[in-house]
């Protein structure tokens, strides 16, 4: 009826979301009242997520978790609420929780960018993290239909850490056959690196990387 209801970004829509905008009535005004919350909440969302950047960086985990605590208050289905409540079992060392996390994450994509990020977080140190939490990062990262060369090098370095030598080097080979956007000089020293036991972490290829480009 051309009544303005209003104005988010497209990312926010689900297809849930259309459905019960289509559907009118008391659906379409829960759907909008939802909306126009988060939008009135946006601020005071990008301050909370800054704090929380601010203090992952300073690894203080107490600040990381009261921002989460706010954002969870603002908006409960906050898109990136899981991702961030992983990065702090994460810096607190809760192997055990950030695989429940993990696990419970439905979407594929955002499944991946967490298991990319623990690797990436716990990839200079040889024990860690859990093997628990391991095996939900290649999962994760195993089921990803996002064919990225950066994506099956985190995979290779879960799945090393996790005693699957073959496995991780099948999976870098694979990366280096098919780089995609990558410089595949690089990719393929990252792909020997494992053939002689002494596997390049993701610093040093990101480095590499960056080099060759």
């Amino acid at each position: 009826d051309g009544k303005f209801l209003f104005a988010t970004h497209p990312g926010t829509i689900s297809n849930e979301t259309i459905e019960d905008l289509l559907a009118g009535g008391e659906k379409e005004k829960a759907v909008v009242e939802k909306i126009q919350k988060a939008e009135a909440n946006k601020e005071a969302i990008q301050g909370h997520m800054q704090a929380f950047m601010e203090a992952s960086e300073a690894k203080d985990t107490d600040a990381m978790e009261a921002a989460l605590t706010e954002l969870e208050k603002l908006d409960p289905e906050f898109r990136f609420l899981d991702r961030m409540r992983t990065d702090v079992a994460i810096a607190k060392k809760d192997w055990g929780l950030a695989a429940t996390i993990l696990e419970g994450i439905e979407d594929e994509r955002t499944a991946m960018i967490t298991a990319a990020t623990i690797v990436q977080a716990t990839d200079e140190t040889p024990d860690e993290p859990s093997e628990a939490l391991l095996k939900e990062m290649i999962k994760a990262l195993s089921g990803s239909a996002i064919d990225d060369a950066t994506v099956k090098a985190a995979l290779a370095r879960a799945q090393w850490k996790a005693g699957q030598k073959d496995e991780a080097r099948a999976t870098v080979k694979a990366a280096a056959a098919s780089p995609g956007r990558y410089p595949k000089a690089a990719l393929e020293g990252f792909a020997a690196s494992f053939e002689t036991d002494t596997p390049h972490t993701l610093t040093q290829l990101f480095e590499s990387l960056q080099k060759a480009q």
